[in-house]
């Protein structure tokens, strides 16, 4: 993988997560190369990466004077403005015929590869989430049929850069449920810890014990899960002893139909990705 170049068209959170995470791996810098419009954030990622910049999306994939053509590309934009993106680089893309890795959230392939007018282009369709920010992530993927195996395995080592945890689907609308499970996951956590913190300060504890106890509560869970070593339905019952604490509050929380809500808001967020998807592929 160390020899393969790749061009990053959009240097903001998420690239800058991935940069990151794959010069602390030991990646040769020198084979970064970035498209980001917003000078100042294109000058900060220079200085803390030295990585190379390309003065367009265009020069970044056929190659600037310091880099040879990408062998994968990853765009790295909001989902609103990537059909102009990919369309202002679509003779690049099909010149290169590179690797097309993208992490914008509900953009089909199909319509990547129409935008592109590169019908048998390889895409891996990626749904990370913030903790990436801080090599934490949790990251599903999709590989269209045009995806090699080797391709498939240098798409794997790269988001291993910034994902402890890295999953394959084999149908696209999965990526959709990954959305709603761990691309939206973190937003679920921290309106908990909040909900938590705010229940036990009505209760009388200080305001930043509580924070700090609901925080290090979920983070400490979320260890012992990793772990690996027991699945969460059985950590559940160790801690829970019968006619308990812990008893009482599952028990309101079963009353409350928890499961259900937990649910719910899964289901809403997958469908919201879908319909994105839709929206974004009739522009």
């Amino acid at each position: 993988m160390s020899s393969e170049v790749i061009a990053f068209i959009g240097g903001g959170n998420m690239a800058t997560s991935l940069i990151g995470g794959l010069v602390s791996t030991g990646y040769d810098s020198k084979k970064l190369v970035v498209f980001e419009p917003n000078e100042a954030q294109a000058n900060k990622l220079k200085t803390n990466y030295n990585i190379i910049l390309a003065k367009s999306g265009s020069e970044a994939i056929t190659g600037t004077e310091e880099s040879k053509a990408a062998d994968i590309v990853l765009f790295a934009v909001k989902p609103q403005i990537i059909k102009e993106v990919a369309t202002g680089v679509a003779a690049a893309i099909q010149k290169v015929n590179p690797l097309v890795i993208s992490i914008c959230a509900g953009i089909r392939t199909v319509d990547l590869s129409r935008w592109c007018n590169c019908p048998e282009l390889s895409i891996v369709r990626v749904m990370p989430n913030t903790p990436a920010l801080l090599q934490q992530g949790a990251t599903g993927m999709f590989p269209n049929a045009y995806v090699n195996p080797k391709q498939k395995e240098s798409a794997t080592a790269i988001l291993s850069s910034f994902s402890k945890s890295s999953y394959w689907v084999d149908k696209e609308e999965l990526i959709d449920v990954v959305t709603g499970l761990s691309g939206s996951g973190p937003a679920y956590f921290f309106l908990m810890c909040e909900a938590l913190s705010e229940a036990a300060q009505k209760l009388g504890l200080p305001k930043e014990a509580a924070d700090g106890l609901a925080a290090q509560t979920c983070y400490g869970s979320g260890a012992m899960l990793l772990k690996g070593d027991e699945d969460a339905a059985t950590l559940r019952k160790k801690v829970t002893s019968p006619n308990g604490t812990t008893y009482a509050a599952l028990q309101s929380f079963e009353k409350d139909n928890f499961n259900e809500i937990c649910f719910k808001a899964v289901e809403a967020a997958t469908l919201r990705g879908k319909e994105m998807g839709e929206v974004f592929g009739q522009q």
